[in-house]
């Protein structure tokens, strides 16, 4: 198979495959990511429900530090220490101003609180919490602040003239949080409260997630925890879900499918090549075959020749017959010699023999030959040569282009009875022209009359017989000897115009 040919092959069985691939792996991963979806929507629909469950954790144990802080709080120590989710109890003015605990008659413990946090700064930042009309913008909340190993908490209320806060015990704040969340063991899966430190705080599943891996979906915890997140970690194999039986069977049609395409491209590969083959056998044997003809075909033609000069002149109808013999004898020994020389290029190009020659002498010698065809036609060739002069040529060459241009002449422009080859030299360069007067060739049909098997299918080749490589050989062999053989645009009849370059 020819490069060319192949390249086309390998191209029509590539792209549809390349596609074919592409589409059953878009089909795969467009269905994972729907089901990856899917799954996060239900892994946060599970978290969203945690979420719940945490706020209103905080929000039961917000309700009970403001009814403790709207309590009498004459006695704030004492209803510190009453209070397991309370630490330290503080009382202040909204322009800021602390009343309770003051540093000078602190305990130790509320020394403590001082070096946490400063109260002073505290109490002035919750002041300015006011709207436009100088009314509290909300009347209880938390604040948070780092200190020690982790967040610590202050929840105050308010009202016109006085703030009310207390540090909130964080254990007891957070084991209250803890004991309301699940404990409801994941399958294949585990929910994890993580600090701001992606340490886990409270976590509940079977799974044990690397220490490295990602959870699947987080969600940010309610406040006062906003810094912490709820995170669901997935083992592996259930983040990336296996195809479904209906994406299995869709991807085995396609790749069946293009195993097909695959099965038959190779089958037009072999069959191709098998046909090359076949086709170089035969081409191979007409070659024998017309190489055996040759030898016995000479021999009919030399015989004949020679009969017919013992032939007295009496005897038309015998000079005749052996005319009609020689004639058709180098009619077809043209044809054998067309077959041999198409075949030899068709294997790499003929080589050329060139000797010292007149072209004048060679266009004669093929006119003589063609004489009785031509006679019998009733055509009176003319020959207006001035290449008389010799030139290194390759005389077969010649003969050969020559004897194929006027064997077009006899079998499609017989008709017009008029024939004419003119010869030219130039320095190292011969032009011959052959000139008819038949019906010519139509244009649709100038493009195409050199390439090989390409017969006319109108009237102009009615009744003519060949093998529609004449013209391709004689261009061919023109090219090969450094020129060239043109159709030249002509109002009447055929004109072929054949350059050769003499050889060094």
């Amino acid at each position: 198979m020819k490069p060319q040919l192949a390249a086309i092959l390998l191209f029509l069985v590539c792209l549809p495959l390349g596609l074919l691939v592409w589409l059953g792996e878009e089909r795969t991963r467009g269905e994972q990511e729907r089901a990856r979806a899917s799954l996060e929507g239900l892994l946060e629909d599970r978290l969203l429900e945690v979420y719940e469950t945490l706020s209103g954790s905080v929000r039961m144990v917000e309700n009970h530090l403001t009814k403790v802080l709207q309590a009498n709080l004459s006695t704030p120590r004492a209803q510190a220490r009453i209070e397991p989710m309370i630490r330290h109890m503080i009382q202040g003015t909204t322009a800021g101003d602390l009343v309770f605990p003051l540093r000078e008659a602190a305990t130790d413990a509320e020394e403590a609180l001082y070096r946490r946090l400063d109260l002073s700064a505290a109490l002035k930042q919750l002041g300015r919490s006011t709207g436009e009309q100088g009314e509290a913008s909300s009347d209880r909340g938390w604040h948070t602040w780092y200190h020690g190993h982790g967040r610590n908490f202050l929840y105050w209320w308010r009202n016109r003239q006085e703030i009310r806060a207390c540090e909130v015990n964080r254990m007891a704040f957070l084991s209250h949080l803890i004991a309301a969340l699940p404990t409801d063991a994941l399958e294949n899966g585990r929910i994890a409260l993580l600090d701001e430190s992606a340490q886990p705080i409270y976590q509940w599943g079977s799974f044990e997630p690397a220490p490295a891996m990602l959870p699947v979906v987080t969600r940010q915890a309610p406040a006062p925890l906003d810094s912490w997140r709820l995170a669901y970690f997935l083992a592996p194999d259930l983040v990336s879900p296996s195809r479904s039986n209906q994406a299995t069977i869709f991807t085995a049609m396609l790749y069946g499918l293009a195993a097909c395409i695959l099965l038959l491209g190779g089958y037009f590969y072999w069959a191709n090549a098998r046909e090359l083959r076949e086709a170089s056998q035969r081409v191979s044997f007409v070659n024998q075959v017309s190489h055996e003809l040759k030898t016995p075909l000479t021999n009919i033609r030399m015989y004949a020749e020679l009969a017919e000069s013992k032939i007295t002149p009496e005897d038309d109808d015998a000079r005749a017959c052996l005319d009609v013999v020689v004639a058709e004898s180098g009619r077809l020994s043209r044809l054998i010699q067309n077959v041999l020389t198409f075949a030899t290029q068709q294997r790499g190009g003929a080589k050329l023999h060139p000797t010292s020659v007149s072209p004048d002498d060679v266009i004669r010698g093929v006119l003589e030959s063609f004489g009785p065809a031509l006679e019998q036609a009733s055509m009176i060739p003319s020959h207006q040569g001035d290449s008389t002069a010799t030139m290194r040529i390759d005389r077969d060459v010649l003969e050969q282009i020559l004897s194929n241009l006027v064997s077009n002449v006899l079998k499609y422009a017989s008709e017009g009875a008029f024939l004419r080859i003119t010869s030219t030299q130039a320095a190292n360069r011969l032009t011959v022209t052959v000139i008819d007067q038949g019906p010519g060739i139509p244009s649709r049909w100038r493009s195409r009359i050199f390439a090989p098997f390409v017969r006319m299918s109108d009237r102009i080749t009615e009744g003519a017989a060949g093998t529609g490589i004449g013209l391709t050989i004689a261009r061919d062999l023109a090219r090969a000897h450094g020129g060239d053989l043109v159709l030249e645009e002509t109002d009447k009849g055929a004109t072929f115009t054949l350059t050769l370059t003499a050889c060094s």
